[in-house]
């Protein structure tokens, strides 16, 4: 018998909505570091991309999950995703910017 026990429809809204406000607080940051790239002329990671697609997939599942684990798991792993993908088109502007300062 498992031990998993299932969320209300506010908790499971309430979710939502976090997980939402972090797609849409990326998608900002994401606009702004784009600027960045085009105007040192650097092409944007494409594990920033892979990233912030796979934070997508998990989103689009806490609309499907009602157990407590598995909307747990769902949530941490879209953590992850998003953090990493603004993780990695931050360390690699930065990481083509010292190349050209070292170069320089």
């Amino acid at each position: 018998m498992s031990l998993d026990s299932y969320i209300t429809e506010r908790e499971q809204e309430a979710f939502q909505r976090n997980s939402c406000a972090k797609i849409i607080g990326y998608s900002k940051v994401k606009k702004n570091v784009r600027e960045w790239y085009k105007i040192f002329g650097f092409q944007f990671p494409h594990t920033s991309e892979n990233n912030y697609r796979d934070a997508w997939f998990h989103y689009r599942r806490l609309y499907q999950e009602h157990s407590a684990f598995e909307m747990t798991s769902q949530i941490a792993t879209f953590d992850e995703h998003i953090q990493r993908a603004e993780k990695d088109s931050m360390v690699f502007f930065f990481q083509r910017a010292s190349e050209l300062l070292e170069f320089w």
